[in-house]
């Protein structure tokens, strides 16, 4: 059977198999915002998934604001950070931002927008919703054609199992994993197992800084804010104090 995005089982693997994970990207982000002088005010979080960095924001005293295209992680979110705002939706133009201190998008979100263009308009938001000073933290994968993303991974757990499968299209920019997962079902003996495929863009890293130096930000590269992956880059994007971009506003 095949599911959208982070359908009901895959949104169940990532809650109770990458909770560890999270964790370490939540104290990389709080390091980095107090490092930024930010040390209270609404944090957005784009691509919250099932709330672990709203959870540690909103423990340390921010404003959290989250938001996710998948229903079934936006529920996990709110139950497990009650005290903070999380919408579904879908960026960058089913959503408007509210006024941020910071933003956040941690786990690739920016590759699962539909093309350049779309990414393009959520820098812009991002850029928008920002107090002057504010900063936007978030990693991608950067393409390298010497290098093409192809193999197979597996993990397991007595409740679940997941596996994928990476293919990487390295003349048209995309990079497709074919996921499936196993879950236990409660008092039953059996397995569910259901189907997901995510297309994501890869893009050079200079394309992706000249997008947000076009809006204004200032550009830094951070070192992971997540796991170490192969190929994925973090970027920390400061909105000047006082400035105004091209064609912007100020």
């Amino acid at each position: 059977m095949s599911e959208p995005l982070y359908g009901e089982d895959l949104a169940f693997v990532q809650h109770v198999g990458f909770a560890k994970s999270a964790r370490g990207t939540a104290r990389t982000i709080l390091t980095r915002l107090a490092g930024a002088g930010i040390e209270s005010g609404r944090v957005a979080d784009l691509g919250c998934g099932d709330g672990g960095l709203l959870a540690a924001l909103s423990a340390a005293g921010y404003e959290a604001w989250g938001v996710d295209a998948s229903p079934h992680l936006v529920e996990r979110a709110r139950e497990s950070v009650p005290g903070a705002t999380i919408v579904s939706g879908a960026l960058p133009d089913g959503v408007q931002l509210p006024k941020i201190r910071a933003a956040t998008a941690v786990g690739e979100v920016l590759t699962y927008l539909e093309d350049g263009t779309a990414v393009e308009r959520l820098i812009r938001s991002v850029y928008d919703a920002l107090d002057p000073g504010g900063v936007f933290l978030f990693d991608f994968i950067a393409s390298d054609p010497s290098a093409p993303m192809n193999y197979q991974s597996w993990r397991d757990d007595p409740d679940w199992a997941m596996g994928a499968e990476v293919t990487e299209n390295v003349a048209d920019g995309w990079l497709e994993r074919r996921i499936v997962t196993f879950r236990r079902m409660e008092g039953e003996l059996h397995y569910r197992r259901r189907e997901e495929s995510h297309r994501v863009r890869v893009y050079p890293q200079s394309v992706v800084e000249g997008m947000l130096e076009t809006v204004g930000f200032e550009v830094t590269r951070v070192a992971s804010l997540g796991p170490a992956l192969p190929r994925r880059v973090a970027l920390q994007a400061t909105r000047p104090r006082s400035a105004t971009p091209a064609g912007g506003t100020p």
